[in-house]
């Protein structure tokens, strides 16, 4: 086996697509749903085992281990509502969804703790399992890279996001072809959104969605969009990367430029595969809910985040913000402090993303403390140049955040040094 821990996204969507010109026709031909999340299913194992067939394999696990959690859930749930004031079966419940939780996030905090060990661990033993199962299909896995557990990350909070939905009564207990075709989604399966299951789930007459001539158009127009996007405008922009890792030898002037040139390399290389994506899905009948609204022209924090990487800002306010009492006064900055911390971890358990968390926290308290002030003095950013100061702003405070997400926390201090000239 070959080590190539970088896996090109692209080039699962490029698969995609070729899979589309079978996968359309054999979707439109089922008018059964069951039948049409079948094929999602057995499309989505395809595409991961054409990346690597121990991928498809840890997938079928995961997901297999998603269904018997979600449907335990859901059984203990009904016991609750049978019999509302036995505090023990309660109690069990209560413990059941926290253990859940804790296994479903088990394999990714594993990963991101251990990046190394698990990646190689993971990659063998299945691999192993493989020969046991199925020796041609070992032979054929031999042959692969070793990659990082492509999606897991997506596909942990998807997870989750069902878990709870059942523990709050929202979602009965699924089949196995449900859970499964949620899991194997193909259009988000290696780089997100962080769909929810009703967005994918079949309408009041149970149906699966028929796509029109004009959804056809519609998703295929999305994804030549966000191709676009990715192959041209983020390849153009792609080298300004580079002042990550050589700060040292560059000017102020230069190393601001390049920084701010980055955030738009990383801004359209990522909005463009969710393009990719909903395009995809739109094709097929669904529409999935936007992860980007111009994050970038915000005049606040508050926007930037209702409009970056919205899927992972929902499912943290649903499943963080909320819980935590975020709408309480007395609640709010530690549940927006947790809001933060889940979204900045979920990239990467560093001390850096620790510091992009807080530095988020912070900026989203203060952000709520002028605004108090300004409505108390009714001062009014109306006139166009406010506004466009208000986004230049907050521009320029998500812009400074961005070092954290790529480099050590030693190695932000030192490039935040020479960014003001500060360095030795």
């Amino acid at each position: 086996m070959k080590f190539d821990l970088n896996y090109d996204s692209s080039q699962y969507f490029f698969d995609l697509i070729a899979l589309s010109v079978i996968l359309l026709p054999a979707y439109l031909c089922c008018a059964v749903s069951s039948l049409r999340r079948v094929v999602f299913i057995f499309s989505g194992i395809y595409l991961l085992y054409f990346i690597a067939p121990r991928l498809a394999l840890l997938s079928i696990i995961f997901w297999m281990a998603l269904f018997v959690l979600q449907r335990l859930v859901a059984a203990m749930e009904a016991r609750v509502a049978a019999q509302p004031d036995n505090k023990s079966i309660a109690a069990l419940a209560n413990l059941l969804f926290t253990a859940s939780i804790v296994i479903a996030l088990s394999p990714m905090l594993t990963w991101k703790m251990y990046e190394w060990d698990f990646v190689r661990l993971i990659n063998l033993s299945s691999n192993s399992l493989l020969e046991f199962l199925n020796r041609p299909l070992w032979e054929i896995d031999l042959a692969r890279d070793i990659v990082t557990p492509v999606g897991l990350s997506f596909a942990t909070f998807r997870g989750i996001d069902l878990l709870v939905k059942t523990y709050i009564g929202k979602l009965k207990g699924l089949s196995l072809d449900r859970v499964l075709y949620y899991g194997f989604f193909p259009p988000i399966l290696v780089v997100g959104p962080i769909i929810e299951y009703e967005e994918v789930q079949e309408n009041a007459e149970g149906k699966l969605p028929t796509p029109s001539p004009d959804d056809i158009l519609a998703g295929a127009l999305r994804a030549a969009w966000g191709f676009f996007k990715i192959l041209c405008l983020a390849n153009f922009l792609q080298p300004a990367s580079q002042i990550l890792q050589s700060f040292a030898q560059q000017d102020i002037t230069t190393i601001w430029i390049y920084l701010f040139t980055y955030t738009w390399f990383f801004y359209i290389n990522f909005s463009g595969y969710s393009d990719i994506a909903i395009g995809m899905a739109r094709i097929f009948g669904f529409r999935l809910k936007e992860n980007f609204n111009n994050p970038f022209f915000a005049q606040n924090i508050i926007e930037f985040w209702s409009g970056w990487h919205m899927s992972l800002y929902r499912f943290a306010r649903r499943n963080v913000f909320v819980p935590l009492g975020g709408y309480r006064e007395n609640r709010h900055i530690l549940a927006l402090a947790g809001t933060m911390m889940t979204i900045a971890l979920w990239h990467a358990l560093s001390a850096s993303m620790v510091a992009f968390g807080l530095y988020h926290t912070v900026g989203l308290i203060a952000h709520r403390r002028f605004t108090r002030w300004k409505d108390k003095n009714n001062i009014k950013f109306e006139s166009p140049l406010t506004q466009g100061a208000c986004v230049l702003a907050t521009y320029l405070f998500v812009m400074l955040s961005f070092p954290l997400i790529v480099l050590p926390l030693g190695a932000a201090i030192g490039f935040y040094a020479a960014m003001f000239g500060l360095g030795g």
